[in-house]
């Protein structure tokens, strides 16, 4: 019943993480992604992965950071610095093997091509960086949402490209 449970919360959070690359403007983007997280961080708490765990609360305060991007203290470059060297600081702390790198790697990608705000440059680095990262993780630690989550994300991101244009979606929102 546990393991269940366990993947029907990374279930919820696959729906709404799916739904979030169909978001044209990229503050939606980043609020979709954000409620996502929250799920995944549990259900990976709850497999016992604190790699992606604990890596998604720091995508989670990014993304927070991001959709605040009005306010100057949200602007303020070092944020990202700040958010890498958590997601470095995460590895030393959680690592159990190689795969322990995964998430960060991933997170790093995103948080730099996020910084962007650019809808072309997020989407592509979920494309060939930050889903192929997550869906080894995901094998390895059997997060079967996971796994279906990062196959729906890259069919998202293609569906997003053919919808929008690739063109359309290369500005700074």
């Amino acid at each position: 019943m546990y393991q269940f449970i366990t993947q029907t919360v990374g279930f919820v959070g696959t729906g709404i993480m799916f739904l979030s690359y169909q978001c044209k403007d990229s503050k939606k983007l980043f609020l979709m992604q954000m409620l996502s997280n929250v799920a995944y961080t549990l259900h990976f708490f709850m497999l016992g992965a604190m790699s992606g765990s604990m890596n998604i609360i720091v995508s989670m305060m990014r993304n927070f950071a991001l959709l605040n991007s009005k306010h100057k203290w949200a602007r303020n470059k070092y944020w990202l610095w700040l958010f890498i060297g958590l997601h470095l600081i995460i590895v030393t702390m959680t690592w159990n093997d190689v795969f322990s790198l995964l998430p960060a790697i991933g997170m790093i990608a995103m948080a730099v091509s996020s910084w962007t705000r650019n809808g072309k440059k997020v989407r592509m680095a979920n494309l060939f960086i930050n889903s192929p990262a997550w869906l080894i993780y995901d094998i390895h630690v059997r997060s079967y949402a996971g796994i279906f989550c990062e196959v729906l994300l890259l069919l998202s991101v293609i569906i997003s490209f053919i919808r929008y244009g690739v063109k359309a979606l290369d500005h700074d929102n």
